[in-house]
């Protein structure tokens, strides 16, 4: 009875929910690792790994992943489900992310933040980069004014505990990615289209500076 009072587990069940119609949580985080074009070997650094999904995609792909959150629970079962990655227990806001990466990785983690948070989040990755790196996005995609998303919206505003996911629904999520020096290169929408997954890389007028 205890598994089903913990975090990590109601997190999976709602994910396993709201993904339903898409084909499954799992699947739509493939969407996202897909879009990192990895190399086995890669240095991966994932924000706020949640339960361990995309982390045990990664490693799958040959990636060596170091996973960051906050939750001492999730970083449990992270560990069940990717032992081979490295665990660090820490704020991702503040986490130290050790030396250049090749990726960095944040899924359904910024729309818990807000405009400014985010902005100093995507800076940081963005400097832990090595020359060629990118960060790969998974969260929800700035809906539609019609009937159908109007009714998304309160229903994602609903079961999201972040008021902040608003934000990311009216799309202000593109002005945070410009206010840390990062450009869009791969845009998709997955998920029946609720979700969206971002590579973002440093600028070209940035770099040239």
């Amino acid at each position: 009875m205890e598994r089903f009072r913990s975090v990590s587990f109601r997190y999976d069940v709602l994910n396993a929910a709201l993904f339903l119609s898409a084909g499954g949580s799992r699947r739509v985080r493939r969407h996202l690792v897909e879009a990192l074009s990895l190399r086995r070997g890669d240095r991966v650094v994932e924000l706020g790994c949640g339960t361990g999904q995309v982390t045990a995609a990664l490693i799958r792909r040959g990636a060596r992943v170091t996973a960051v959150d906050a939750l001492p629970e999730m970083l449990e079962a992270t560990r069940r489900r990717a032992p081979a990655a490295e665990l660090i227990l820490g704020d991702i806001t503040t986490a130290d992310l050790g030396p250049v990466v090749d990726r960095v990785v944040i899924s359904f983690v910024l729309h818990n933040l807000d405009s400014t948070q985010r902005a100093e989040v995507l800076k940081r990755a963005a400097d832990a980069l090595a020359p060629g790196g990118s960060i790969g996005v998974l969260d929800w995609a700035p809906t539609r004014p019609t009937r159908t998303g109007a009714l998304w919206r309160r229903c994602l505003s609903t079961f999201e505990p972040s008021t902040n996911v608003v934000e990311l629904l009216d799309g202000e999520l593109e002005r945070d990615v410009e206010a840390a020096g990062l450009e869009v290169a791969v845009r998709r929408r997955v998920a029946n289209r609720r979700a969206e997954v971002l590579i973002l890389m440093p600028d070209a007028g940035e770099r040239r500076d």
